[in-house]
């Protein structure tokens, strides 16, 4: 048996690694984004800039 989210953590796992683009659409709705704080504060962790938790 495989949970969904373990199946989510995969996928955003191997987007990371391959495309951001893909990776941020995926994220928005996986982590169910509200806002473009959300977008923002994934994107920055992706470049590894320090996130806030604002």
């Amino acid at each position: 048996h495989i949970n969904a989210d373990d199946i989510g953590q995969i996928v955003l796992e191997g987007l990371r690694d391959i495309d951001d683009v893909g990776y941020l659409r995926f994220a928005s709705v996986y982590k169910e984004f509200q806002d473009a704080s959300d977008f923002e504060r994934e994107a920055a962790s992706l470049e590894g800039e320090p996130v806030s938790s604002e």
